[in-house]
């Protein structure tokens, strides 16, 4: 399932306090209700996007945001992805980040997801229920928040809602980009190459296996979220009995690739999204000085 940019929304205008047009006018109906309505100088308004796949139980949510705003009366909203079970997140006016469950504050993370003041900023947030349940949110690509829990996170993910407020006549806030999908990261991901050793072209005959050690993996915040590992090769095949090789780090299945080509301008790449070992997304400590291994199949 993917949803990419149902609609761009004003959600806020508190100039004229008029009701926002447009959503239900959107290419996808995705976009189902805004409103917008006007009190003194409080502006409220509520986005609500459905038609997700039945007993959806993990979801990706990017949206751009743009605020017109002083700096001390900030626009605040909420971000729900079911009527009452699952957690929500609620950025406050200082653009600190809360994670709720049943209006109990569960986390309150006070580094900023703002300034974004004149400004467009991305906001990419992941839900997934179950045992497993968690979310986590990055802005501009940047891990900000994370929260997990493996009992608060019951229930399936039916719409997602932003909902929020400004208490300053003459701000403004739009949102932009929808974009949701139900498979993995929508950000930017961040590639890292690292260091191998040996780091030289290697002879292999039948059935043999080379073995690199691997270094260079950083243990910034930013590297904490491994989507994926992968290996990459260019082979030159001088053994027509040597038709595959395998990758695996540590005893954990990297993947199989085709070493038949001769002519050395192919590139193979083999991936794993988890740890074929431990069924769970790989970690800094399962790369970083550890073995990656390629044997190479043989005449049988």
């Amino acid at each position: 399932m993917k949803r990419i940019n149902p609609g761009i929304l004003c959600a806020f205008d508190a100039y004229d306090r008029a009701s926002q047009k447009g959503a239900n006018d959107a290419p996808s109906k995705i976009l189902q209700t805004t409103y917008c309505v006007g009190l003194n100088s409080i502006s409220a308004s509520y986005v609500r996007m459905t038609g997700l796949p039945e007993n959806c139980t993990e979801l990706w949510f990017s949206f751009d945001m743009t605020q017109t705003d002083r700096e001390d009366l900030g626009a605040e909203f909420t971000v729900k992805f079911s009527d009452n079970t699952l957690p929500y997140i609620h950025i406050d006016k200082s653009g600190s980040v809360k994670i709720c469950s049943s209006d109990d504050q569960v986390l309150y993370n006070k580094t900023n997801v703002n300034p974004w003041f004149n400004t467009n900023k991305n906001l990419e947030i992941h839900i997934k229920t179950g045992e497993n349940g968690r979310i986590d949110i990055w802005k501009d690509t940047k891990l900000n928040t994370s929260y997990r829990s493996p009992s608060a996170f019951n229930g399936t993910i039916n719409m997602v809602e932003i909902r929020g407020g400004v208490s300053y006549q003459g701000a403004e806030l739009c949102f932009a980009h929808f974009i949701l999908q139900d498979t993995r990261r929508i950000g930017l991901e961040k590639f890292k190459k690292l260091t191998i050793d040996p780091d030289t072209e290697q002879n292999m005959p039948q059935g043999s296996t080379t073995t690199y050690k691997l270094s260079g993996l950083s243990d910034a915040t930013e590297f904490s979220d491994i989507t994926s590992v992968c290996a990459v090769l260019q082979a030159t095949s001088r053994d027509a009995n040597i038709s595959t090789g395998t990758f695996s780090l540590e005893g954990a299945d990297v993947g199989t690739i085709d070493v038949s080509d001769s002519s050395g301008k192919a590139y193979e790449i083999a991936h794993a999204e988890t740890n074929s070992l431990t069924g769970k997304p790989w970690t800094r400590d399962d790369i970083e000085g550890k073995t990656l291994s390629f044997k190479v199949n043989g005449a049988s």
